[in-house]
């Protein structure tokens, strides 16, 4: 599985269970601390 789909599932994964909105979900994914996706991968959920 691609590093995009997997950004796309953690995306879903915040949306549901954490009531995140887009901007605090790709800053959860590309944060040091957080998911450490690259902007490309998880520029969709912006």
């Amino acid at each position: 599985m691609g590093l995009e789909r997997k950004s796309i599932e953690k995306a879903e994964q915040y949306a549901e269970s954490m009531n995140m909105s887009n901007s605090a979900i790709y800053d959860q994914l590309i944060s040091e601390y957080g998911e450490k996706f690259t902007k490309e991968d998880a520029k969709r959920h912006r």
